[in-house]
This record gives structure tokens, C-alpha cells and sequence, in this order.
């Protein structure tokens, strides 16, 4: 939940850990395992919010769902961080006043102010199109997301992936700094969808792939025990 925490939610958890025999010392450098998690949130869309851990058969990677079988995870994270420590500093508009070009001109993206060289990360999985220096973006690197989306992340102090590269979801990129056209350390973070470019956080995005209707049965089974 990006925005709508308030005082007075609830979040239950269920965790399982793991020992070997006779050992008292966790497994996992103690970080156990989250079967399941419900977060009771006044502000959300969902009164109850669940997430049900689960492998997908033919798949690595577990994903968590809700209790109808849709994907928690959705297709693009709200922030280009992994934690907290950032700010929006300036919004998606037609008309801003440039700090140093001392002139209204359109602001095609979000700015987060942030400490120099906070880790940046990924919004949704994707393929470097282009990793380098582009004018007053400064060192930028521009992520394509199939055929509908790119992402493009700007001001970089240092950039960690090339052109060609896959990337995935949450994966570290690169660190935000103030190159290019910039008064101070922060971001510029773009999404482009079919070339055009949108405000990012007005968006709505889809969720994840959802449980097929083969596995449905062994999920329900796992949601209910």
C-alpha cells in the first residue's frame, strides 16, 4: 500500500519456520517463510486485503494471490524505490517553471527528491533500451516493457545496467544523483505508454497473472489449510 495507510489498520500474519532436529538455531538465517498475510485497512479498496502464498505449477518463482486466485503483485511497483527515504517534489504537468532555465515548459514526469546515490530500482520487468547521457536528463536509463510501456529514470550519479539487459521487477538499476539539467540530488522518473507520456501516478495498473483454472483446485486446498 503506497497511500492509504491510517491509524487504526490492522495486518495479521502467518509465518512458518523451519529447525533442523535437535537444533534450536532457524533455518534461513531466521527469516521465515509467509504462508499468508491479511492487511484490514480502512482506506483500501478492499476492506480485507489478503495474500495466499503460492507456487504456480510450471513456475520458480512464488507469487502471492488473493483468496479469489488474482495476483497481488502488480504489474508495475508505485515507486521506482525499494524503501522509503524519497519524496514527490514535482508533479506531472503541461506548465512548470524550470529552476534553471528560468522558463514554463512541460513536465513530463515525476521528481522524487532523495539523498545522493539512493538505490533506484525497476518498476516492472523489462529490457534496457538505453543506458547513457542524454542531455539535460544526464546519465538516464530508458526500460522497455513489452510492446505498451517505457520507463525511463534520469539525474543517475551511477548507472548499473547496459542496453540489452533484462531486467526484472525490484531489480537494482542504478543510484540517483543530480546530473544533467539538475539544482539538487533527485529523480526524474518517466513512463511512456504506445510513446506517449503519462502521469505515473494517476495510473492504474493490472495485476499480475492470475491462478490458472488447472491449478485452481491444489490453490484452494493450500488457501484453505
Amino acid at each position: 500500500f503506497f497511500t492509504e495507510q491510517r491509524p487504526g489498520d490492522r495486518l495479521e500474519v502467518l509465518m512458518q519456520q523451519e529447525y533442523k532436529v535437535g537444533h534450536d538455531k532457524p533455518l534461513w538465517g531466521g527469516r521465515g517463510r509467509i504462508l499468508a498475510a491479511v492487511y484490514h485497512g480502512q482506506a483500501t479498496k478492499e476492506k480485507e486485503n489478503w495474500a495466499i502464498r503460492y507456487l504456480p505449477s510450471g513456475e520458480t518463482q512464488v507469487e502471492y494471490f488473493d483468496l479469489n486466485g488474482q495476483a497481488v503483485r502488480k504489474a508495475f511497483r508505485r515507486s521506482p524505490f525499494s524503501y522509503s527515504g524519497f519524496r514527490v517534489t514535482s508533479h506531472f504537468t503541461q506548465r512548470r517553471f524550470h529552476p534553471i532555465l528560468r522558463t514554463y515548459r512541460p513536465h513530463h514526469g515525476t521528481d522524487y527528491a532523495c539523498a545522493q546515490g539512493t538505490p533506484v530500482v525497476a518498476v516492472g520487468k523489462g529490457t534496457v533500451v538505453f543506458a547513457g547521457w542524454k542531455g539535460g536528463y544526464g546519465n538516464v536509463i530508458d526500460i522497455q516493457h513489452g510492446k505498451k510501456y517505457l520507463t525511463r529514470y534520469g539525474h543517475l550519479s551511477k548507472m548499473l545496467v547496459k542496453q540489452g539487459q533484462l531486467i526484472s521487477e525490484g531489480q537494482l538499476i542504478g543510484k540517483s544523483g543530480m546530473t544533467g539539467l539538475s539544482t539538487g540530488p533527485h529523480l526524474h522518473f518517466e513512463i511512456h505508454e504506445y510513446g506517449k507520456p503519462k502521469n505515473f501516478l494517476r495510473m492504474n495498473f493490472p495485476s499480475a497473472k492470475a491462478v490458472t483454472a488447472q491449478d485452481m483446485a491444489e490453490f484452494n486446498a493450500q488457501k484453505t489449510e
